[in-house]
């Protein structure tokens, strides 16, 4: 249950997060569609995460490895590149089929407003909880991103997650005393 320092808005996230004050979020950390008709998501996610991130902030946003090199050239001309983090799946790994790989591992690209604020060390290699596919089929685990959460901020800080899904970043926001706004419009899952 999100309790009152939670909020998720229902629309496009660009569109309905724009409201936010420039430079009032302390670390975005979300979970966008994967796949080519994606990528320029993560490119408009970087802009606006540009203006809105405090100096200092954070954002970190899985990432399919099919991927990696498109997204990070979308997100590099709007934030700063500090590294990729490494989410092991605990709960076993996935045959990609296409590319015949068994996927064992997860990348997290993490990008800084002007540089890194925090001196708590991060671990860039996670072991993943089980995510909670019952919730939304594109549900990642808690326990990893409540980790990254208490690295990246202080408590009452603001977190923001623009690909929501079932509010389960949230949950971890709050569990930490961490004020939460995400928002999710599901339109992907009709998508092929």
């Amino acid at each position: 249950h999100l309790d009152d320092r939670a909020t998720i808005y229902h629309g496009d996230c660009i569109e309905v997060l724009q409201q936010l004050p420039d430079c009032s979020v302390d670390a975005v950390v979300t979970d966008p569609p994967y796949g080519d008709q994606y990528t320029h998501l993560y490119g408009e996610l970087a802009k606006w995460a540009s203006a809105k991130l405090k100096p200092g902030g954070s954002l970190v946003a899985y990432v399919g490895q099919g991927n990696l090199p498109d997204v990070t050239a979308e997100m590099g001309p709007h934030l700063r590149y500090w590294w990729t983090l490494a989410l092991m799946h605990k709960h076993g790994g996935q045959q990609l089929p296409g590319k015949w790989v068994m996927v064992e591992w997860k990348p997290l690209v993490w990008y800084v407003k002007g540089t890194r604020s925090g001196r708590l060390y991060v671990a860039d290699r996670m072991s993943g909880s089980k995510p909670r596919k019952d919730l939304h089929e594109w549900a990642q685990g808690v326990d990893e991103v409540g980790y990254l959460i208490e690295q990246l901020s202080e408590p009452g800080a603001l977190i923001v997650d623009p690909f929501a899904g079932s509010g389960a970043f949230g949950y971890a926001a709050q569990a930490l005393g961490r004020h939460f706004i995400g928002a999710e419009n599901g339109s992907h899952r009709d998508a092929s």
